[in-house]
C-alpha cells in the first residue's frame, strides 16, 4: 500500500512525504517514517501480476508462491525479528491468507502457466496446524500440482509430515544451521535440543 500512495502523491503533483515507512533526505537530513502497522487481513491483497516476470522466468517448471507472512521465531541471522520490532504495538505478525483465497489464486496460475510444482515460500509454512490441515485435506483434490514447504524442526510432528505427504508435497526443507546444540542457542537463538531436532 505504501507505494502506490507515494506514486500517486508523486503524479498529483504534491509528493506526500508523510507517508508511514518511507525515508527521504530532507537537505543533508536522513528522514524516516514509523511505519504503517501490518496488514491485518491478507485476503485484502491483489494476487501478484506473474506476467511482469514471465518473459524472464520459466513457470512451466515451477512457480514460488506465498500463502502467509511473519515467522513467529527470532532466530539471530533472519530478518524476520528486526521486521517485527518496526512495528510498535504488539500485532498478529505470523498471518496466513485463506485456504480459499490461496487456492482461488493457485488455480489461476495453475490455469496459465501449469507449473510442474509450486514452491510455496513462506518462513514456516508448518506452523498453523489447523490452517495447514485444511490445506491439506484440500489440496489434492483442488489443485493436485505437486508442491514443496518449508518447516521448523519444533512445529514438526509425524503427523503433520502425513499430512504433507498426502496432499502431494514433494519436498520437506527443514532448517537446522548447526548440529552445536551450544552455538545454536547462545549465537542462533534456537533452543531445540539435538534430540527434539
Amino acid at each position: 500500500f505504501t507505494f502506490p500512495r507515494l506514486v500517486e502523491s508523486i503524479l498529483d503533483g504534491n509528493p506526500d512525504t508523510s507517508i508511514g515507512g518511507l525515508g527521504y533526505k530532507k537537505g543533508s537530513e536522513l528522514q524516516i517514517n514509523p511505519v504503517d502497522p501490518v496488514i491485518p487481513n491478507l485476503d485484502d491483497l491483489p494476487f501478484a501480476n506473474r506476467d511482469l516476470f514471465a518473459p524472464y522466468e520459466d513457470f512451466s517448471m515451477a512457480m514460488n508462491f506465498v500463502a502467509g507472512r511473519g515467522c513467529p521465531f527470532r532466530c539471530t541471522f533472519c530478518d524476520s525479528p528486526m521486521q517485527k520490532k518496526q512495528f510498535d504495538s504488539p500485532q498478529k505478525f505470523v498471518r496466513y491468507r485463506s485456504v480459499d483465497k490461496c487456492f482461488e489464486e493457485l488455480k489461476l496460475l495453475k490455469e496459465k502457466f501449469n507449473p510442474k510444482n509450486f514452491h510455496i515460500v513462506d518462513d514456516v509454512f508448518t506452523f498453523d496446524k489447523k490452517w495447514m490441515k485444511e490445506w491439506c485435506e484440500r489440496y489434492p483434490e483442488e489443485i493436485g500440482t505437486p508442491f514443496q514447504v518449508t518447516g521448523y524442526p519444533s512445529t514438526m510432528t509425524e503427523e503433520k509430515v502425513v499430512m504433507l505427504k498426502a496432499a502431494g508435497c514433494m519436498f520437506l526443507q527443514v532448517g537446522i544451521q548447526s548440529l552445536d546444540q551450544e552455538n545454536r542457542k547462545n549465537i542462533l537463538d534456537r533452543h531445540e535440543s539435538n534430540e527434539d531436532i
